[in-house]
């Protein structure tokens, strides 16, 4: 499958996903207000961190692995699946620690957190793993398929929580749910469509040390990425009220949706780069791209600087009256990110996440360093405006370095082109052939 097709396929089917998540956060949003929503998303931040470790980011190693040709495909499926029961057990013993150093918890909160956090770290876990396989092997369909219709499932059920006025513990573990269903469905289409249940095979030591020098560069990557855009859910929480606290991680939570459909276009440039398709095409697309995206993020800005106060207190409750600040400070810094994601897709295919992790070591000192220079006068705002510097210094670093061998001014990545919309048209439309 050509790049191009791979980007129609990616968009067509996560699209879906994507839809079905933002109903799904409005819809949580709705129920449990700016200041239990606070409670969701920082969990949900703690257990994204300690998935992040644990995985040491070896989804990563099995998508550039599959998409390469070098490992066998039903090796790198039983490895992973190995994998993420070590991770399980791992999770199970060590994960009431962080809750019994950290948070001043019931033990029957400790408990609970425990049995969320295993739900979800081992949920994520499954649906990256074996993602990262069907996009390897240009399956986009069955991932995204599986978890909008258990998007629109869990939908029903908030709003059936809703009108019973149950206790909104039963949807935050509803919520952690859902991600296990969604990995185990999608690890087990994975196997019955790949035959891999079949014979059990696992990688050989020489292919095992590939796979752990590739994750352990990747990890370092990510966990340094992560901490760019997700330490300010710790600063927010330590120096701002729950509600506040809430609108900014709400605020967050879109910013992040908006950024799905960059990612979405990334997961097809990962792989294809990994498979050694052209530089030029993939040149080209990126810049066009951003181009695109630049328009695309200036008309957000301009809607939610005029209507978003209204949007959302109607859509998500009077408590959200500070959301629509927060993510006009934050949309610039989400620009940024939107490229970086391509960018980063790209280095990724080439086996150069050097590149990505001095880059985003950049952004994070930028991001601490202001932080705590601006302490006393820390409040969302800040916050807000620290992410989106961070972002840029990321971006930034990156753009330099793919300069280095693609000679291309950086206002091609901001000016407008007529063309682009044509070409962004031509790959909806199915016609493929131009760049």
């Amino acid at each position: 499958m050509s790049l191009n097709s791979a980007l129609q396929q990616s968009l067509k089917w996560r699209s879906f996903y994507l839809i079905s998540t933002l109903l799904l956060n409005i819809c949580i949003a709705r129920f449990l207000g700016a200041s239990q929503s606070s409670i969701l998303f920082y969990l949900s931040n703690v257990f994204a961190l300690v998935l992040l470790v644990a995985s040491i980011s070896m989804e990563s190693a099995l998508t550039y692995f599959s998409s390469s040709k070098k490992i066998n495909t039903n090796k790198l499926a039983w490895f992973g699946l190995l994998c993420i029961t070590a991770v399980a057990v791992i999770i199970f013993i060590l994960l009431p620690i962080y809750f019994v150093e950290f948070e001043n918890l019931t033990n029957t909160e400790k408990l609970l957190y425990r049995n969320w956090g295993l739900l979800y770290i081992t949920g994520v876990l499954l649906i990256n793993f074996y993602s990262g396989l069907y996009y390897a092997n240009d399956n986009f369909f069955m991932p995204n398929i599986v978890c909008t219709i258990l998007n629109i499932v869990l939908i029903c059920v908030v709003i059936g929580v809703n009108e019973m006025n149950t206790n909104p513990t039963y949807l935050i573990s509803n919520y952690f749910l859902l991600s296990f269903v969604q990995g185990l469905i999608i690890m087990l289409s994975f196997f019955i469509s790949s035959k891999a249940y079949q014979t059990i095979q696992l990688p050989n030591h020489v292919e095992r040390k590939l796979l752990f020098n590739y994750a352990g560069n990747a990890l370092l990557a990510n966990i340094i990425f992560f901490l760019v855009y997700r330490i300010d859910y710790w600063f927010v929480k330590n120096n701002c009220s729950e509600e506040n606290a809430g609108n900014y991680m709400q605020a967050a939570r879109f910013a992040q949706l908006l950024w799905i459909i960059p990612q979405i276009i990334a997961t097809a440039i990962f792989p294809k780069t990994a498979a050694n398709i052209n530089e030029g095409e993939v040149e080209k697309i990126i810049v066009r791209l951003s181009r695109i995206f630049v328009q695309c993020y200036a008309a957000v800005f301009v809607v939610v600087l005029l209507v978003g106060k209204t949007f959302f207190s109607l859509l998500l409750g009077n408590s959200f009256n500070t959301l629509y600040i927060i993510l006009l400070i934050l949309l610039p810094g989400v620009l940024a990110l939107s490229i970086l994601s391509l960018l980063s897709a790209y280095f990724a295919g080439i086996n150069k996440i050097k590149i990505n992790i001095s880059g985003a070591f950049s952004g994070l000192i930028i991001v601490l360093l202001l932080s705590i220079v601006l302490m006393h006068w820390y409040n969302i705002y800040i916050a807000a405006f620290i992410s989106s510097v961070g972002y840029f210094v990321c971006l930034l670093y990156s753009v330099r370095i793919f300069k280095l061998s693609h000679f291309f001014s950086f206002k091609n990545l901001l000016v407008p082109d007529k063309e682009d919309w044509k070409w962004l048209l031509s790959l909806l439309s199915k016609k493929t052939n131009l760049l």
